[in-house]
């Protein structure tokens, strides 16, 4: 048995000796308690019926006696010491009586005769004549007076306690029954222990029985306890050893095919079980381990992906208001060129005028030569002034186509970069979701910029080439007016070639006027379009920057990725360092 800081505590084996203990002591013990009860019970209601048949006989002895006496076949007093014969033996010398030993009354029982007043007519001491109240000791003269008063009442039992000649205090059972003749009282006593032999047998033989379960009991319950204890405690020691840490030590051999051997197979299924749980969370953790630090690495490759995709948008972001910027300076330009076209047209309108009134002139003879030579010198200089800002419009037009193919590099550039950025909001999987619409919008707005860039380029490609025919009718123009100007010079001579110039110099004017209105009309839309292109570029820009702010959301939540993969990596370690304090 061991013991603890909480207490004694009480062993498997200890447990089933007391318990074998108490049931073999238990149900011997009741038994003879009930046996020596019944026996009690049983030589109490024997000495009763002995003490009152005794007594009731010799109250028939006495009416036999006293029928005697009255046919006259003995005296009274003949009758009266016959009866005292019988019940006490003959009177000796020195005035006791032996008793009659055929009538059992016990070691210590005996007759007394008694009338009604309570003095003694016989008795085996020498007392006759005395009264009993004075003869017993004082304890017991208030009950001689119950005694005899039951007598005579009827006859009943009454137990008191006397002491012996050798000082043992002994209990008495009287009964007391008054004669029908004589005016006598018979009473009958028994002492208990005169009868307890039976008793004290049945007692003795409960205390051996007792003693004999107990032995018996107590080995048996050594041998059982032991074979139930001993397995239970090789399984406690196994399970001790595994709380330890060791899972290499060989499995719980029993022969037993009870339960203990039943519950030794299980805990050797237990350990066995319990092994490849250790064995396979160890590797799960390594695992676990690998995987967390390939996560929290892959984690920081997407951070630096996302942070670098951040830098690009934000690149991109700086592109499109710098288009837009440029966008504007281009609307700018080509707002002041539609003003320079809208004087062309107007120059141009001018100069067919003039051609007409020409040649309506060149009819009236040579007197106006030298005034059409002064008017061919002024149309020499408009048409060069026509010549340089139509060269002006064609060197603005043929900007607006680079900045045009700038616009759709950057378009193309931006829809590259919403692609990338669309595969890696579909690698960072939930927490990209939000910056794959916005990738996708601007993917729409890279569109929407490219297809606007195409339209543009077709018309400034339109309005290049009406810039080419005018220049080419200017040049045309201004080769006819010098031409004019040496047949001016040469006279009249050539007035009639002048005529013809003067009819191909309305024609190209004309040509020239209907070209510049078509290159108004041109640069007009090629406005309105650079003016939807700043609407898209603003569009873009603010969509850069939705983008941009996605990306710093997406950053901070792999980082927080981040930091759960580290925590994983730490707990897959500590889960490892656990696992590994068993051996297996």
């Amino acid at each position: 048995m061991s013991t603890t800081r909480k207490g004694v505590r009480l062993t498997i084996r200890l447990k089933l000796m007391l318990a074998f203990l108490l049931l073999m002591i238990i149900p011997t013990t009741i038994v003879g308690v009930l046996s020596y009860n019944v026996s009690k019970s049983e030589t109490d209601k024997l000495i009763r019926n002995n003490l009152q048949n005794n007594v009731k006989i010799t109250n028939q002895t006495i009416i036999t006696f006293h029928e005697a006496v009255m046919n006259g076949d003995m005296s009274l007093d003949q009758a009266q010491a016959q009866l005292k014969s019988m019940l006490l033996g003959f009177q000796l010398p020195d005035g006791t009586r032996p008793g009659n030993r055929n009538i059992n009354l016990g070691e210590h029982g005996s007759f007394i005769i008694l009338d009604r007043d309570g003095k003694i007519v016989a008795s085996m001491n020498n007392d006759e004549g005395q009264v009993l109240k004075e003869v017993v000791d004082e304890s017991l003269a208030g009950k001689v007076d119950e005694i005899l008063q039951k007598a005579i009442s009827g006859g009943d039992f009454s137990y008191y306690t006397t002491t012996l000649d050798d000082g043992q205090s002994s209990e008495v059972l009287a009964y007391g029954e008054s004669t029908t003749y004589w005016n006598w009282v018979i009473l009958a006593n028994s002492h208990l222990m005169d009868f307890s032999q039976g008793q004290d047998n049945i007692q003795r033989a409960i205390l051996l029985s007792i003693s004999i379960s107990m032995v018996v009991g107590a080995a048996i319950a050594f041998l059982i306890s032991s074979q139930l204890a001993s397995p239970i405690r090789r399984i406690a020691q196994q399970a001790r050893r595994i709380a330890e840490g060791h899972l290499t030590d060989p499995d719980i051999k029993i022969r037993s095919r009870d339960e203990t051997g039943q519950l030794a197979q299980d805990f050797n299924v237990m350990s066995q079980n319990l092994k490849a749980l250790i064995t396979q969370v160890i590797g799960s953790s390594e695992q676990v381990a690998q995987s967390s630090g390939t996560l929290n690495s892959a984690v920081g490759e997407l951070t630096q992906a996302s942070k670098h995709t951040a830098d690009a948008i934000q690149e991109i972001a700086s592109g499109i208001e710098v288009q837009a910027n440029g966008t504007e300076q281009s609307t700018q330009a080509m707002e002041e060129m539609t003003i320079g076209i809208r004087r062309i047209a107007d120059s141009s309108a001018s100069a067919y005028e003039i051609s007409l009134k020409s040649e309506q002139e060149a009819h009236q003879g040579h007197a106006y030569i030298e005034r059409s030579i002064q008017q061919m010198h002024m149309i020499n200089a408009s048409v060069r002034e026509i010549a340089e800002v139509i060269t002006q419009s064609s060197t603005h037009s043929r900007e607006i186509g680079e900045i045009i193919n700038l616009m759709t590099e950057i378009a193309s550039q931006t829809n590259l970069l919403s692609l990338n950025a669309s595969i890696e909001a579909s690698r960072a999987g939930e927490y990209g979701r939000g910056f794959a619409v916005v990738a996708a919008e601007i993917k729409k707005l890279s569109g929407v910029s490219s297809d606007s860039a195409k339209r543009i380029i077709e018309r400034v490609d339109a309005l290049q080439s009406g810039i080419d025919a005018a220049v080419s009718a200017m040049r045309k123009g201004e080769q006819e007016v010098e031409q004019g100007l040496q047949l001016i010079s040469h006279t009249g001579e050539l007035f009639q070639n002048i005529k013809e110039a003067a009819v191909q110099s309305v024609a190209s004017v004309q040509d020239t006027s209907a070209a510049a209105e078509q290159l108004s009309a041109s640069s007009e839309e090629v406005f309105a379009s650079l003016q939807e292109i700043e609407q898209i570029a603003g569009k873009s820009a603010a969509g850069a920057q939705s983008i941009s702010a996605s990306s710093e959301e997406q950053i901070a939540s792999m980082e927080e990725v981040g930091y759960a993969a580290r925590e994983l990596e730490r707990m897959a370690e500590e889960l490892k360092r656990s696992a590994e304090r068993f051996k297996v």
